[in-house]
């Protein structure tokens, strides 16, 4: 992978194993050049259509949590919609990650449900706004809200330290460009 123009920065190795019952077991190898600094997430995006606005997970919760600050996010069943995980800050930044998943469903009214689940574990987020256009924005009224639902299903996501008014994630937090396994199984009922 590689940005435009640029020379590749990782080498991955995605392997999606069709299984019976509309399982799909997913394996993916991510080797980043090692010359990276720490990475701010490592994962997926999914972009569905419109509809898919709630969400069911076992992990931490019911608040937005991050690997360094989670404590306060205990372990049990929860349900939301897409909406009601969106953290509107007033500098418009990665918000409404949900760690050490287990399981996570995301659903439509039509009945269709896509589940995942964790080898062991995952964080995810959901929000009707692009990760571009939430990065690129400068202030709230920046945001472009869609009908389609963007998930996130990650390895790993970045501490957040206190940047924004102090220091950054300590060292145990940061992901290092290194070789990294994430695999987790898909299911659409």
């Amino acid at each position: 992978l590689a940005a435009k123009s640029l020379k590749p920065a990782f080498k991955c190795n995605t392997v999606y194993h069709f299984l019976k019952g509309g399982i799909i077991l997913v394996k993916h190898n991510i080797k980043p050049d090692q010359n990276l600094p720490p990475l701010p997430r490592i994962g997926f995006e999914f972009v569905l259509t419109e509809g898919f606005d709630k969400v069911e997970w076992f992990g931490r919760g019911p608040h937005e949590n991050y690997d360094d600050r989670k404590e306060s996010a205990k372990f049990a069943k929860y349900s939301a919609s897409v909406k009601d995980l969106f953290v509107n800050y007033i500098h418009p930044q990665e918000n409404g990650n949900r760690a050490d998943v287990k399981f996570m469903r995301i659903y439509n009214n039509s009945g269709i449900k896509i589940s995942f689940f964790g080898r062991p574990d995952f964080n995810f987020s959901a929000r009707h706004c692009s990760l571009d256009n939430l990065t690129t924005s400068k202030h709230t009224y920046d945001l472009v809200m869609e009908k389609k639902t963007y998930l996130y299903i990650d390895k790993k996501q970045c501490g957040l330290g206190s940047a924004s008014c102090g220091p950054g994630p300590l060292p145990q937090y940061l992901i290092k460009p290194i070789p990294t396994k994430f695999e987790f199984i898909i299911y659409i009922s």
